[in-house]
């Protein structure tokens, strides 16, 4: 099964939804859904046809999904609300497309600097007339700069979980990750409550997609919670590292059966912050590295003019 982007994912979920909503069988919906690829859709729309549930086409032939998004998916179809968990399941996807194509678009311009300042380094070869030695020079520091890029974005990709612990220790991005997870988490939790599953499943699909050590962690502690009969709110309050208004919500919430709703508000809100954070932590990490490379330029041209004079000096001396 081919790998699609979160685009394409998000599109899909979202016009299947309005399909959905809209009376259509869900033979008619995903073929009236066309960001998938089509032969996808063909065998979406055969066995649809063929009388199959959504349980195992969707365990057998969706895997452009997630493992998180399928088990929603599958309780949503036996509580009959599926177009709202596919809506749902379209916002996170394009919540996580927009914070990707931000961090791509905000890491542009500290590569291009990167790439300024290889080509200043050796420029006194070039101003020599060593064109070749100049030429070799660059590459030298370029390729294994190119190899540990590709190093990295390779490695964020297939670990995502250990990419975003990393910006725990980076300044700003730290807030822009806690806030980011929080809204994944939030988002997670009441879409599969809202789609029906048990408490301590919705729990645990939650804290997988929040790819957070903490949270792992609290999951394990909650699902101990749930099984005992005990409510999760206590536990909430024994953390260090949550949000005041998450704790006394949640608190406030569970206690008035209202915990779907509150969770989806707390998610948007949470959203919202994470990327106005990412935003500031962008224009923050570019403006310093502007600077920096401003004064290495600066220190360059300043360093060339006084071997320049020094040179006239030497040969009038």
């Amino acid at each position: 099964m081919a790998r699609e982007s979160d685009k394409t994912v998000s599109n899909w979920l979202s016009q299947t939804a309005d399909a959905l909503r809209a009376g259509h069988s869900p033979s008619e919906a995903v073929n009236l859904a066309r960001s998938i690829n089509r032969k996808t859709t063909a065998i979406l729309s055969r066995r649809f046809e063929a009388g199959d549930a959504w349980e195992d086409t969707l365990e057998e032939e969706c895997g452009f999904l997630s493992e998180s998004e399928v088990a929603v998916l599958i309780a949503a179809s036996k509580s009959g609300v599926m177009p709202e968990a596919m809506e749902a399941l379209a916002k996170a996807r394009s919540f996580r497309m927009r914070s990707r194509r931000l961090m791509i678009l905000g890491s542009l311009y500290p590569i291009a600097l990167a790439h300024l300042a290889v080509a200043i380094i050796p420029s006194q070869r070039l101003m020599d007339g060593e064109y070749a030695t100049y030429v070799m020079s660059v590459f030298m520091i370029l390729i294994p700069f190119w190899a540990v890029m590709v190093m990295l974005f390779a490695g964020a990709k297939l670990f995502p979980d250990v990419a975003n612990g990393l910006l725990r220790f980076l300044p700003l991005l730290s807030g822009y990750a806690k806030t980011k997870n929080l809204s994944v988490f939030s988002s997670v939790l009441s879409t599969s409550l809202r789609s029906g599953l048990r408490i301590d499943d919705a729990w645990a699909l939650a804290t997988r997609s929040a790819q957070s050590r903490r949270f792992s962690k609290l999951g394990k502690e909650v699902h101990r919670v749930i099984m005992n009969g005990q409510e999760v709110s206590p536990v909430l309050s024994k953390t260090t590292w949550l949000p005041d208004d998450f704790v006394s919500g949640y608190r406030t919430a569970e206690s008035s059966g209202n915990l779907e709703e509150f969770l989806k508000r707390l998610s948007d809100r949470y959203g919202d912050s994470a990327m106005t954070r990412l935003k500031v932590a962008i224009g923050a990490y570019t403006a310093f590295l502007l600077l920096v490379a401003m004064g290495f330029a600066a220190w360059r041209i300043i360093s060339f003019y006084i071997g320049y004079f020094q040179r006239i000096e030497d040969l009038t001396s």
